[in-house]
């Protein structure tokens, strides 16, 4: 197979190209100081701001993509990685859980099937709150580029700046998505999220198309896990070369 990738044990995707041309923004740090590009997964929570969550506090993006206890395996036959990260309860987060990831590659796609457990004696007795955040950095090359999330569409003319989009049916599947680029089109699909984030701070190399779930404290109605309860996240990318 032409396409190879690699999942640190914060579960975060490194880089993934098609053809020898790049899909993903490969990571690497940013002139601000902070780390840009792959897919990191925003897990448990998910927020715009750092802030208390349920007393505890989080950093901006969750606890996962900051971790470096994961252990990360590769089945060959399946070309599938498999990352597991268990979380104690910290004033940070006091709930315990796991957070599994499972990528499977294929010569066009990647599946990505995430499953968020809470542990069944977890001493906390209040809800688990989830927020998550599917992260891919879309290489956008330096070249025009476009994008389609149901009836809203955008271009690298008017490129996004943290602008949700809701607009999924009933059942919490989410519309695909489609980006549009000097290389590849990608159809971003996925199950269990209820809105898309869409941002970039520098749309000449990357455009950031994410699924997210929100928790009950951004005004939607989700609710958190009890002990033993798991939530479940599915995101396809399919890319066809232009």
């Amino acid at each position: 197979m032409e396409n190879t990738i690699a999942v640190t044990p914060g579960h975060t995707l490194v880089h993934w190209a098609h053809k020898g041309k790049s899909v993903i923004h490969s990571l690497q740090p940013h002139e601000s100081g902070e780390t840009r590009g792959g897919i990191p997964l925003c897990v448990p929570q998910f927020s715009v701001q750092q802030r208390d969550v349920a007393g505890c506090k989080l950093p901006l993006h969750g606890l996962l993509m900051y971790s470096d206890h994961g252990d990360v395996s590769h089945n060959p036959d399946t070309d599938t990685i498999t990352a597991i990260s268990h979380f104690s309860a910290t004033e940070k987060f006091n709930w315990n859980h796991t957070v599994t990831t499972k990528i499977t590659e294929t010569a066009n796609s990647l599946f990505y099937h995430v499953t968020i457990s809470r542990a069944p004696d977890c001493p906390n007795p209040d809800q688990m709150p989830i927020s998550l955040g599917f992260h891919p950095y879309f290489a956008t090359h330096g070249s025009d580029f476009s994008f389609k999330i149901g009836d809203y569409t955008c271009t690298q003319d008017t490129p996004p700046d943290d602008v949700f989009v809701t607009m999924f049916d009933e059942n919490k599947r989410a519309k695909d998505a489609t980006l549009q680029t000097a290389n590849h089109t990608i159809t971003i699909s996925s199950t269990g999220f209820d809105e898309y984030c869409l941002w970039t701070d520098d749309a000449s190399k990357y455009v950031c198309i994410e699924p997210i779930w929100q928790y009950r404290e951004f005004g939607l109605p989700n609710t958190g896990l009890m002990p033993g309860e798991e939530k479940v996240v599915t995101v396809t990318l399919q890319v066809t070369p232009v």
